[in-house]
């Protein structure tokens, strides 16, 4: 059975990684507020690692930029090997 080393879910670095994924995609706060049906201040807070989206809204994130839950909570790509 393989070992499982736990991460601890960090609102900065998960901020990091929605502010890199809105540049690389080329957009804002704003528009990512109105494609998940959030508040603007929400969105924000997020992008400065003041409060982590939900559950549903982490999966809405990954699907807008095309990528996974686990890369925007744990910065872990799908191609990475554990």
């Amino acid at each position: 059975m393989k070992k499982i080393e736990f991460k601890e879910l960090d609102s900065r670095e998960i901020g990091k990684r929605i502010e890199l994924l809105e540049k690389n995609n080329d957009t804002n706060d704003s528009q990512v507020a109105d494609l998940l049906n959030v508040s603007q201040q929400a969105a924000w807070k997020w992008r400065k690692g003041l409060s982590m989206p939900s559950t549903q809204n982490t999966v809405y994130l990954a699907e807008l930029f095309d990528t996974s839950c686990d890369y925007i909570l744990i910065g872990k790509n799908l191609d990475q090997e554990s």
